[in-house]
């Protein structure tokens, strides 16, 4: 079986990014878990750099139940959705992963939430027929309650949130 994912991110999700009109980041994750907070710091650096008026990025802080803002997604009629979480698949802290969720199953992709990504891609996918959804994510260190976020995570995140604000600027 093929893997679900590539760390040669740049080149799809800068193209991903370029010919989409209307995107919704969603960010996953806990601040309480130590890395699993990756998604909600990529989320918040975006946010932060976002004109105040524009139409074309909407920014979702889902935090441990992205479900919860399918209602929200749907109503938004994006093009792009693009989720972004911690993700633990055997590479080192700090790796960043695009997964196409065509590729998925239940057992080759860990999350820490209530609702399997692969769950949650399905229902956007039946109500956003025309609408592309992927995951980007980045590998955690450790998840353990408490603990800081570390500095490889931190390096990571910020990594893709300059990388998403310069793509959707172009």
């Amino acid at each position: 079986m093929s893997s679900p994912y590539t760390t040669d991110w740049q080149a799809p999700l800068g193209g991903l990014l370029r010919d989409s009109k209307k995107i919704v980041l969603l960010g996953a994750g806990s601040d309480l878990r130590a890395d699993d907070a990756a998604g909600l710091m990529v989320c918040r650096a975006v946010q932060k750099k976002l004109p105040k008026k524009q139409d074309r990025m909407t920014v979702i802080m889902g935090e441990t139940a992205p479900e919860n803002f399918t209602g929200p997604i749907v109503r938004l009629k994006p093009d792009l959705v693009i989720l972004v979480d911690a993700v633990e698949a055997g590479q080192p802290a700090g790796t960043i992963m695009l997964f196409d969720p065509e590729n998925l199953d239940e057992t080759n992709l860990f999350s820490s939430h209530k609702l399997p990504a692969k769950v949650l891609v399905q229902y956007l996918k039946l109500s956003l027929p025309d609408c592309r959804i992927i995951i980007v994510g980045i590998q955690p260190g450790t998840l353990v309650f408490g603990k800081p976020v570390a500095p490889v995570i931190k390096k990571s995140a910020s990594k893709l949130a300059l990388f998403i604000d310069k793509k959707i600027r172009c």
